[in-house]
């Protein structure tokens, strides 16, 4: 089963677009999109596509948790009903759905998570303001300096496909605190929290249309930015991925893993190939 989730807050305005274009989309088991307290008429608008297309669930809540929250519900409403590949996107229109197919190709092929990236020959990027050029340029340049993991080049995209069974490793070690940050520092956070567990990563190219983006921006630019460089100083560990952001534990079983990286990567049979190769 091939799961979307869709973080959501105040999406009244992309939810049209979203239902038409989703709607066709047979390479779709089941789209989980995930109402983060919204307070527009997104909830209504949800229930309402609902009865036109039965994989559409829906989690609702309030107040306002965050990205990285909208995604921790969103997976475990995708494991709970049985999704082996779990696909996370932007709910504003700006990423083409048809990419999908290419991105469950790559898990069958053997990755485990798969990037949608805009650094990958090939993309491109379409109506970005040249603010949020520098920010998302400047924040993949230093990653990728602090944290340089094998095949990523592009960390703070949304857009990327994962091996629900690393999820769910990840999740259950964890305790489902997988991710500290609140804000859009989440996404690059979970990223480098799950290659601890050494994943085989691939990236596809991304044509990110922000021209077709039909809701405002929820990015708080400066404190994204003070984000990210809070993310650089927290503690690292190198893996067979790359340096990475070692997995928050709640049992001792877990701890001895974290010290032991190679353990914890043959424990859960993720493999340690380069993703190149």
């Amino acid at each position: 089963m091939v799961a979307l989730v869709l973080p959501m807050f105040n999406e009244e305005a992309s939810i049209p677009y979203l239902s038409a274009v989703i709607g066709p989309a047979s390479f779709l088991d089941l789209v989980v999109a995930v109402d983060d307290g919204s307070t527009d008429g997104t909830r209504a608008l949800l229930a309402e596509w609902r009865t036109r297309d039965s994989r559409l669930d829906m989690v609702s809540y309030r107040p306002n948790r965050g990205l990285p929250a909208a995604l921790m519900e969103g997976f475990r409403r995708a494991a709970e009903k049985g999704a082996r590949v779990v696909i996370t996107m932007d709910a504003d229109g700006s990423h083409p759905l048809e990419i999908v197919p290419d991105m469950v190709r790559k898990i069958d092929e053997g990755f485990d998570i798969v990037v949608a990236s805009r650094y990958a020959r090939g993309a491109r990027v379409v109506g970005l303001s040249p603010m949020r050029m520098v920010l998302s340029t400047g924040a993949s340049a230093l990653m990728r300096l602090v944290f340089p993991v094998k095949g990523l080049s592009d960390y703070s995209t949304n857009y990327r496909a994962y091996r629900a069974s690393l999820l769910a490793a990840a999740l259950a070690r964890s305790g489902g605190n997988l991710v500290e940050a609140a804000g859009f520092a989440g996404v690059v956070e979970l990223l480098l929290r799950l290659c601890s567990l050494g994943p085989r990563i691939a990236e596809v190219p991304l044509v990110l249309r922000y021209d077709r983006k039909r809701s405002r921006s929820k990015m708080r630019v400066v404190k994204t930015i003070l984000d990210y460089l809070r993310l650089c100083v927290k503690r690292r560990v190198r893996g067979p991925a790359g340096v990475c952001l070692p997995l928050p534990v709640h049992d001792q079983h877990a701890r001895d893993d974290q010290r032991h990286p190679r353990r914890l990567v043959r424990r859960h049979g993720f493999t340690e190939e380069d993703p190149g190769q």
